[in-house]
């Protein structure tokens, strides 16, 4: 590292020294280790900090901040803000390029600081690759405002623990012109949401595992596009009023593998774009899994389970603002609550969806096929029919049609029909009928 890194920064008792990796001579030294990094910082146009000190605490008194300059930094202690911290940041990277961020731990301490600052801020930078843990935050852990200055290709893997943060934690807040930002990593324990997207032409979600924020998972605002795969998100013990992803008018959601358990309100509250494929839901303790609304919604959801439905709430609900056309296929719904609820504008197609475990099948939904447990069409043939016959006809409820073809010089009518029979009538003799049925509510 005394080879590679421009400067190497380590603390000796209580003195914090830089030595040029060059010479291994010492540039700075001081009790304040803001004035050691900051000095190393403004000398240099490129290169790279290697603070030393696996184990250790460093305080920072004020914000550290490297503008303009193409820096990298692999820092091995915990960096703790101090009491009162005063500025905004206790990093800022602004206008940096093709660089590398290892940061082994940001301390908030929260529990000497109630200001609105954030650990790691990201301004107008591109090609940047950053490893972070942090830990109690009241504010933001990493931020990136944007404004008028674009983050452009970013890959952040972060691990967040809030330990129960405070009302105001969000762990990343990503605002307005950030483009191919990608996110992997863990976030647990905040007080509201993980991820607060609003804005963002294009952002990804990969390996992410988000664990008891009390707000909400991933709350995507309007004009947000946003990619997702292999994310998990589980919100036991969050308040009743818990989230797991909202997604708000004009904002997107294309997501292929995640696993959604534990929510205490919506699994899935949706008012703009979701497309989801390989799509879990487990054990909403409160209300409805996946309800969409909002007159301007649009879903493709497929290849999804939404399993042990509570009484009296939904698996899948279209509410009456939704503007319908939605599309449900290849899934699976258990539960002791109903199925599928389509409220709106009886548009939306369920299809292929195994309904045999869960008590109630579906409530107003018209456009159910091939639904297991859920029969709407069947068909079948009547052997030696006599006049006032009645035949099962397997369906979920009352035939809305019966189409009875005979076999022989006879003729046959539908007498009657109830949720599990209908009655042949037939004059001329006995005969073989083939017959269909069609439950259309």
């Amino acid at each position: 590292m005394l080879k590679t890194a421009s400067y190497i920064i380590y603390k000796d008792g209580s003195t914090y020294i830089a030595l040029s990796g060059e010479t291994g001579a010492i540039a700075y030294s001081s009790t304040n280790a803001n004035y050691v990094i900051q000095s190393a910082i403004d000398v240099l146009t490129s290169g790279s900090l290697y603070f030393k000190g696996g184990g250790e605490t460093w305080s920072l008194r004020s914000g550290i901040a490297i503008v303009n300059k193409d820096i990298s930094i692999f820092s091995e202690p915990t960096l703790k803000a101090s009491a009162s911290f005063p500025s905004g940041y206790m990093i800022r990277l602004q206008g940096v390029e093709n660089s590398r961020y290892w940061l082994n731990k940001l301390d908030g301490n929260k529990a000497e600081n109630r200001g609105d600052f954030a650990g790691l801020e990201i301004l107008g930078c591109k090609n940047l690759e950053i490893l972070i843990n942090t830990a109690n935050f009241y504010y933001v852990d990493v931020s990136m405002p944007s404004g008028t200055l674009e983050n452009h290709h970013i890959h952040l893997n972060i691990n967040s623990d809030g330990n129960g943060g405070h009302a105001s934690a969000t762990p990343i807040y990503l605002y307005n012109k950030n483009y191919d930002i990608v996110i992997s990593g863990s976030i647990e324990n905040c007080t509201r949401q993980a991820i607060y997207i609003n804005q963002v032409p294009l952002l990804f979600l990969q390996n992410l595992i988000m664990k008891n924020c009390s707000v909400m998972g991933l709350d995507i605002r309007a004009n947000s596009f946003v990619g997702a795969s292999n994310i998990e998100i589980d919100q036991t013990g969050t308040p009743a009023t818990s989230i797991g992803i909202g997604v708000e008018p004009n904002a997107t959601l294309m997501i292929d593998g995640a696993k959604i358990k534990n929510v205490q309100q919506y699994a899935v509250e949706n008012y703009g774009t979701f497309i989801g494929n390989n799509v879990i839901i487990d054990s909403t303790q409160v209300s409805h899994n996946f309800l969409t609304r909002g007159g301007s919604d649009f879903v493709l959801l497929s290849n999804f389970e939404i399993l042990n439905v509570i009484a009296t709430k939904y698996g899948i609900w279209v509410l009456d603002t939704s503007a319908g056309n939605h599309k449900f296929i290849n899934g699976k719904i258990t539960g002791v609550g109903t199925g599928l609820r389509d409220q709106g504008t009886l548009k939306s197609i369920f299809e292929n969806i195994d309904l045999t475990g869960i008590t109630t099948k579906v409530l107003d939904a018209t456009k159910v096929y091939h639904c297991d447990g859920y029969v709407t069409e069947n068909s079948g043939t009547a052997s030696s029919i006599t006049n006032a016959t009645w035949v099962s006809h397997g369906l979920a409820s009352t035939p809305t049609t019966v189409i009875l073809t005979p076999r022989s010089q006879v003729t046959v009518w539908c007498i009657a029909r109830n949720s599990t029979h209908f009655q042949i009538g037939i004059s001329g003799g006995t005969a073989t009928i083939d017959w269909i049925a069609e439950y259309k509510p």
